[in-house]
């Protein structure tokens, strides 16, 4: 499992980006402050 942190900002997005070429989204946990702006995070799939 990896965890991004900051996973709202533009670094933090391009980090999902490249992780999600390798490894399925259900491995991927996107740390933010603000749930609501990660909607589409979670859409991917991603723990939120």
């Amino acid at each position: 499992m990896t965890v991004v942190t900051g996973a709202t900002g533009q670094l933090g997005r391009l980090v999902i980006k490249a992780f999600l070429k390798t490894q399925s989204a259900s491995e991927i946990v996107a740390a933010v402050r603000s749930p609501e702006k990660a909607a589409d995070l979670a859409a991917l799939g991603l723990q939120v």
